[in-house]
C-alpha cells in the first residue's frame, strides 16, 4: 500500500510518496515548523484537488519511493522551481537551472542558491538570436576571456552579449508540473533571451530517481513555433569557489579557481571533450555528472568561472542543419554524490562504458604484444642501425614502439588516399622488428586530396561524403548538395576531411589498411583524424548519424584488421573503445601560459574512463629544447601516459639535461612496466595520479608549482623535476651540477627546469662549489679538456656588495681567470686551490668578488698563436642548455664547411675568401678557443653568417670572452611593427639579410694573458631550417682598439640593426617572431 504525506508551510506544499515499508515519521521530523498529515493515496489525491481549488496553484507531486532500500524521495515545489531530495542528495531546479545541490550524507552544500550567481547560458538554443553568436559560442576550445590560461586571442570571444541565442524562463513564465513514475516533469511556458519574450516557447525538465542505483536522473526538452532550435542545456550554477573540476579534455585536466574568469567552451567528440562526464571534488566527497549515450549525439561542455562561483552544463545539440528544427530533447543525465574523489565520481560512467562496448574492448585487448609497450620513439634517423642497437641495449626492445610520421611514397598530406609505401620503408620495418622492436606508421582515416590520382582511380567522388558544415562556422554551411554537387568549388589537390557516415568509405578505408599491413608488415597504425568525426550536416545515412560514423569506422577496423592495434588523433567516447594510444599533442595547442597550466593540471582521466589498456601518447616531436621536454614528461606523467624518446645518437648519449631524464624515465617505465593505477579514495592534495609496476609496487605522482616527482611506496623519489627554486634538498641530484652541500643543491636558477635522478656526483665535476651568497645562481657551468667555465650571476638585487664563493677542484688547475663587471684578474701560483694528490682534489678555497662573476679554470696548456687564426680547424662543439647552463655531455663534430667571399678584409679593399663552419644544432652550440693575447695592439676578428631567412625562427649568435657574454645578435624572425591581421602586403615577420657580419673586439687590455673565446649559436628552442655559420677566430693587429659590429656589403660596412641587438643577459624565450618555430 502506498502513502502520501502532505507537509504545509506558508508557501510550499510538499508531497512525499513512500512505500508501505518506509518510515514516514523520520521524514516528518526533518522539517520543523511544518504541519503533517498522513493518509492513504486515494484520499491524498482528493485532498490535493481541494487544496488546488482553494489556493489557486498546484503543488508538486513526488514519486513513490523507488524501493525499500532507497526509502523515500521527497519533492517540493515553489515559485518556478522544484527540489528533489533522495537518500544522498538534495537538488533544486529553478528557471531551467540547478541552483542548489547538497550532499545529505556529509552536509556539504556544493551549490548554494543564495549566491545567485547566474552568469551562464541556459535553456533553449535558437538561431533567431543570431547565427554569429551561435558561431562565437561554439568555437570548440574557447573562452570569454581567453582560453584556460589566457590566450587563443585569434578568434572573437564569446561573452554575455552572445546569450541572445539562449531562451530561458523568466518571472512571467507559466510554470506547471505533473507527476511521473518515480519523479516529476516541470514546464516553463514563455521564454526570453533577455531582450524579447516568446510566449509560445517551452522548456521542460523531467527529473526522476533511478530505481536501482538511487541516482538522480534528468532530461531537458524545448520547443518553439519558430524554426531554428539548435540545442538545450540545464546548467549547474552557484557552485562554491573551492571546488576542483575534473574534465576529460586533452586526456584529462583539473580546473579550479586559479584559472581565468569567463566562459569556456569544450566541443565534444574531439580532444576538447572526450566524454560527457565530469567529476567535481568538494571538501567532503565529490559530485558526478554524466551521460550514458551510446548514440553519440553532438554536444558541448560550457564551463564558467565568475570569480565567485562555478557553473557548468552539457549542451545537447540537434542534428545539423538546424534551420528546420522546432524542438529538441537531450540525452538523459545522471547526477550523484560520492565518498571518494574524481575516480569514484567517474566510476559509474566507466562501468557503463566497459559494459556497453565490452566486445570492442575485448578486440582491442586481443593483441597481447601491445600490452608491453611503454616507450614510443616518434622522431628518429631512419636506417641508423647503430642507433637501433643502442636503443636495444638501453631498453627491452619489446617495450619500444618506433613510429614513422610519413611512410608513404607521397609527401605528407598529399596524394591521399594513396597508400603506396615509401621506398625502403618495408625493409626498415623488418630491420626494426629484427631488433625486437614494434613499428607504427601514420595513416589517415578520413582525408583525401581532391582529384588526386588514387581519388580518381578508385572513384572516391561516387561514395565519399564531404563535411557540409560545422556549428562554429555555420554561416558557411553547404545545403542541398547531392553526391555530385557536393564536390563543386574544391580545387585539385585540396585536402578534404570526409564524413565516415558513408558506409562505402568505411569499407574502403579498412580495405586500404589491410592492404597496407600486407605490403609493409607494420605492427600498428596511428589513425590520424580518427577522433574528429561528429555532426557535419549529413543527417542520417543508412541509419547512422553524427559521431556514429566514427564509431562504425572504428568497429570495422577492429573487426577486419584485428591484428593491428591503433593509436589515434584524439580518442573521444565514440572511438575510444578501439584505441590503445590516443595522441595528446599538447605541444602544438595554446601558448606558453596554457602549456604551463597543463604541467600542473593534467590528470589521467581518459586513461581511467576508457581503460584499461588506453595510454595517452604525448609525442616528442617538436621538442628541441629542455623546456618542452620537461613539459612533455609532466603532461605524460599527469595523464598516466607512456614514456617518449627522440631516437638520435645525440639524444641517446646525453648524460645531462632533460634529454638524460627522458632516457632514465623511459628505462624505468620499460623495466618496471609502469601503468596507471586508480584507487577510488580521494588523492592527497599534491598527488595527481598513481602508477603500479609489474610486481604490484605502487608509485605516486606528485605535483606542486615548483616540484614534480614520482615517489615509490617506500617514500623515495624515482625522479624529480623542479622549477622556481634557488636551492633544493633531495636524495637525488642534477647530473653534472657543480654546486651542492651534502644533499642540498645550491645556486639554482628559479626560471630554469632541472631534472633529478639517482647518482649524486657520479662522475664528479671538475669544479665543486660548496658556498654561494644568497641570491646568486650558477648561470652556466661546463667543462672541457683544457678549461672549466663557471658563470655566477645574481638572481635579483640582493648581491650588490662583494661576497665570497667557496669551491674546490677535482682536477689540477694551472690558472684561474676571474672576470666581473670591474676587471679581469688572473690567479696562479699561491692563489690557486692547493692540490692534494692523495685525495685527488684540492683544498676548499674562498674567492671574494662582486656579481656577476665569471671563472675560467685552466687545466691544460694555453695556445700561443700570435696574430692569425686561432684553433686547428679540428675543434668540436658542445651543446649547452641555455636555461640550465649545463652541456648535455656529447661533443659535436663540425662536419659542414663552406667558403664565402668576405668583402673588405683588412684594408686592401679587395674581397677575400673565408672558411666557415656550420654550427646549427640543438640548444646552444659552443666553440671554445683558449689562446694567449700577444700584446696591447691585439683585437679579435670573427665572421658570421645566417644563410637562410625564410623558414623556422632563426638563430641567436653570441660571443663570450672568459665566460662573459659581450655580444648577442638576433638573426631570426622578429615581429613586423606595422603588421596587423588581414594587412595586405605587410609581412608578419622581418628577417635580416643573408650577409656576412664582422665582429671586432679589442683584447689589448688582456695583453700576455690567457683568454677563452667562445662562439655560441642558439637555436632559439627550434632547429627547423637553421643554417648558421662561424669563421675561425682571428687575432689581428689593431692599434686603435675600437670594437665594431657590422654587416659587410659590396658597397661597404653597414651597422647592425639596433632592434636585433640583445641585452647581454640571456633570453629564455624562443624568439620574438609571430611564428615561433615556423612549422
Amino acid at each position: 500500500m502506498s502513502w502520501q504525506v502532505f507537509l504545509m508551510t506558508e508557501t510550499v506544499l510538499t508531497v512525499i510518496q513512500c512505500s508501505a515499508e518506509a518510515d514516514t515519521g523520520c521524514l516528518l521530523k526533518k522539517r520543523t515548523g511544518a504541519h503533517g498529515v498522513v493518509m492513504p493515496a486515494n484520499l491524498a489525491h482528493r485532498f490535493l484537488v481541494v487544496l488546488t481549488r482553494v489556493f489557486g496553484w498546484v503543488a508538486l507531486l513526488a514519486a513513490t519511493a523507488v524501493s525499500a532500500e532507497t526509502d523515500c524521495v521527497r519533492i517540493t515545489t515553489a515559485e518556478r522551481s522544484f527540489t528533489v531530495e533522495t537518500q544522498r542528495l538534495r537538488v533544486t531546479f529553478a528557471d531551467g537551472m540547478i541552483v542548489a545541490l547538497e550532499n545529505l550524507q556529509t552536509g556539504e552544500r556544493h551549490a548554494d542558491a543564495g549566491l545567485d550567481d547566474l552568469g551562464m547560458p541556459r535553456g533553449m538554443g535558437h538561431l533567431r538570436g543570431g547565427v554569429e553568436h551561435v558561431e562565437r559560442l561554439h568555437i570548440p576550445w574557447h573562452t570569454s576571456s581567453t582560453t584556460l590560461a589566457e590566450e587563443n586571442e585569434i578568434h572573437p570571444r564569446p561573452n554575455r552579449r552572445d546569450e541572445p541565442v539562449y531562451f530561458r524562463p523568466h518571472e512571467r513564465s507559466e510554470f506547471s508540473t505533473r507527476e511521473i513514475e518515480h519523479g516529476i516533469q516541470a514546464v516553463w511556458q514563455g521564454l526570453t533571451n533577455g531582450q524579447d519574450v516568446f510566449p509560445d516557447d517551452r522548456l521542460t525538465i523531467t527529473a526522476w530517481v533511478d530505481a536501482v542505483s538511487g541516482r538522480l536522473m534528468f532530461q531537458a526538452s524545448a520547443s518553439s513555433p519558430d524554426k531554428g532550435v539548435f540545442g538545450v542545456q540545464v546548467p549547474i550554477v552557484n557552485m562554491a569557489d573551492y571546488h576542483e573540476l575534473y574534465l576529460p579534455s586533452f586526456g584529462g585536466i583539473m580546473v579550479n579557481r586559479q584559472m581565468t574568469t569567463g566562459l569556456k567552451t569544450f566541443g565534444g567528440l574531439r580532444n576538447f571533450l572526450e566524454a560527457r562526464v565530469v567529476g567535481i571534488e568538494g571538501r567532503q566527497g565529490s559530485i558526478g555528472l554524466w551521460a550514458q549515450d551510446d548514440l553519440f549525439y553532438n554536444h558541448y561542455l560550457l564551463l564558467n568561472w565568475s570569480g565567485r562561483s562555478f557553473s557548468l552544463a552539457f549542451e545537447h545539440l540537434n542534428l545539423m542543419p538546424f534551420d528546420e528544427h522546432q524542438q529538441t530533447e537531450s540525452v538523459v543525465y545522471h547526477l550523484d554524490v560520492f565518498d571518494g574523489g574524481w575516480v569514484d565520481a567517474m566510476t559509474p560512467y566507466r562501468d557503463w562504458y566497459q559494459q556497453t562496448f565490452a566486445d570492442q574492448m575485448q578486440q582491442r585487448a586481443s593483441v597481447e604484444w601491445a600490452d608491453k609497450i611503454r616507450i614510443i620513439i616518434d622522431s628518429f634517423s631512419p636506417d641508423d642501425h647503430e642507433m637501433y642497437a643502442r636503443v636495444a641495449q638501453m631498453f627491452d626492445p619489446g617495450t619500444v614502439l618506433f613510429h614513422e610520421w610519413n611512410a608513404r611514397a607521397a609527401g605528407f598530406d598529399s596524394e591521399l588516399p594513396d597508400w603506396t609505401p615509401r621506398e625502403g620503408y618495408a625493409s626498415r620495418v623488418r630491420d626494426l622488428q629484427g631488433h625486437g622492436f614494434r613499428t607504427m606508421a601514420y595513416v589517415n582515416t578520413y582525408c583525401v586530396n581532391y582529384n588526386s590520382p588514387v581519388f580518381k582511380r578508385d572513384n572516391i567522388a561516387d561514395f565519399g561524403l564531404t563535411r557540409k558544415m560545422t556549428i562554429s562556422q555555420y554561416s558557411n554551411r553547404r545545403i542541398g548538395e547531392d553526391q555530385a554537387s557536393q564536390w563543386q568549388g574544391f580545387h585539385d589537390g585540396q585536402l578534404l576531411y570526409l564524413d565516415p557516415l558513408s558506409p562505402r568509405w568505411r569499407e574502403y578505408h579498412t580495405d586500404m589498411m589491410i592492404d597496407w599491413h600486407r605490403q609493409t608488415g607494420t605492427d600498428a597504425n596511428y589513425e590520424d583524424v580518427l577522433g574528429t568525426a561528429g555532426d557535419f550536416g549529413n543527417g542520417v545515412v543508412d541509419g547512422l548519424f553524427a559521431g556514429q560514423g566514427g564509431a562504425a569506422q572504428t568497429r570495422d577496423l577492429l573487426q577486419r584488421n584485428t591484428a593491428v592495434p591503433m593509436a589515434s588523433e584524439y580518442a573521444p567516447e565514440n572511438v575510444a573503445f578501439g584505441v590503445r594510444w590516443p595522441l595528446s599533442y599538447l605541444t602544438v595547442w595554446g601558448s606558453t601560459r596554457t602549456r604551463l597550466f597543463w604541467t600542473e593540471r593534467t590528470r589521467p582521466i581518459s586513461a581511467y574512463i576508457h581503460g584499461p589498456l588506453l595510454r595517452p601518447w604525448v609525442p616528442i616531436l617538436r621538442t628541441q629544447d629542455d623546456v618542452r621536454r620537461h613539459w612533455v614528461m609532466a603532461w605524460s606523467d599527469g595523464l598516466g601516459g607512456l614514456a617518449q624518446l627522440r631516437g638520435g645518437r645525440l639524444e641517446l648519449d646525453a648524460v645531462r639535461g632533460a634529454q638524460a631524464l627522458l632516457n632514465y624515465r623511459a628505462q624505468r617505465f620499460s623495466s618496471l612496466q609502469l601503468e596507471p593505477h586508480f584507487p577510488r579514495e580521494r588523492f592527497r592534495a599534491d598527488v595527481v595520479g598513481m602508477f603500479r609496476d609489474q610486481d604490484g609496487g605502487l608509485y605516486e605522482y606528485h605535483v606542486t608549482p615548483t616540484l614534480q616527482q614520482m615517489i615509490e611506496s617506500c617514500g623515495r623519489p624515482l625522479y624529480q623535476r623542479i622549477r622556481g627554486k634557488e636551492s633544493f634538498e633531495s636524495p637525488l641530484s642534477i647530473a653534472g651540477w657543480p654546486a651542492y652541500r651534502d644533499r642540498k643543491l645550491i645556486g639554482l636558477n628559479p626560471q630554469a627546469y632541472y631534472g633529478l635522478v639517482p647518482g649524486q656526483d657520479q662522475p664528479p665535476t671538475s669544479i665543486r662549489i660548496v658556498g654561494l651568497p644568497e641570491g646568486v645562481m650558477v648561470r652556466r657551468y661546463y667543462q672541457r679538456e683544457d678549461v672549466s667555465v663557471v658563470a655566477l650571476e645574481p638572481i635579483d638585487d640582493r648581491t650588490g656588495a662583494p661576497a665570497t664563493v667557496e669551491l674546490f677542484t677535482n682536477r689540477p688547475v694551472r690558472q684561474i681567470v676571474l672576470t666581473n663587471d670591474d676587471r679581469t684578474v688572473l690567479h696562479d701560483g699561491a692563489d690557486l686551490p692547493a692540490w692534494d694528490e692523495q685525495k685527488g682534489q684540492s683544498a676548499t678555497t674562498a674567492y671574494t668578488t662582486t656579481f656577476p662573476a665569471y671563472f675560467v679554470f685552466i687545466h691544460g696548456p694555453v695556445a700561443q698563436t700570435g696574430h692569425g687564426y686561432v684553433g686547428d680547424d679540428k675543434e668540436t662543439g658542445i651543446h649547452v642548455i641555455p636555461d640550465v647552463g649545463l652541456d648535455i655531455g656529447v661533443d659535436w663534430d663540425l662536419v659542414h664547411r663552406r667558403i664565402w667571399p668576405v668583402p673588405y678584409v683588412g684594408k686592401t679593399g679587395e674581397p677575400g675568401m673565408e672558411s666557415f663552419r656550420r654550427t646549427s644544432s640543438q640548444e646552444e652550440v659552443m666553440l671554445d678557443y683558449l689562446v694567449q693575447v700577444p700584446d696591447e695592439a691585439t683585437s679579435l676578428l670573427v665572421y658570421l653568417k645566417n644563410a637562410q631567412n625564410v623558414h623556422g625562427n632563426g638563430t641567436i649568435a653570441r660571443l663570450y670572452l672568459n665566460g662573459k657574454l659581450v655580444r648577442a645578435y638576433d638573426f631570426g624572425a622578429i615581429a613586423h611593427p606595422d603588421w596587423k591581421p588581414g594587412a595586405d602586403g605587410v609581412p608578419s615577420n622581418l628577417w635580416p639579410e643573408r650577409r656576412v657580419h664582422q665582429w671586432k673586439v679589442p683584447l689589448g687590455h688582456l695583453a700576455r694573458q690567457p683568454v677563452l673565446i667562445s662562439l655560441g649559436t642558439d637555436s632559439r628552442k627550434c632547429t627547423n631550417a637553421d643554417n648558421f655559420w662561424w669563421s675561425r677566430p682571428i687575432l689581428i693587429r689593431d692599434g686603435n682598439q675600437a670594437e665594431t659590429y657590422v654587416a659587410l656589403t659590396d658597397d661597404g660596412e653597414l651597422a647592425e640593426e639596433p632592434s636585433r641587438m640583445l641585452d647581454t643577459g640571456f633570453i629564455l624565450q624562443e624568439g620574438t617572431g609571430r611564428t615561433p618555430c615556423g612549422y
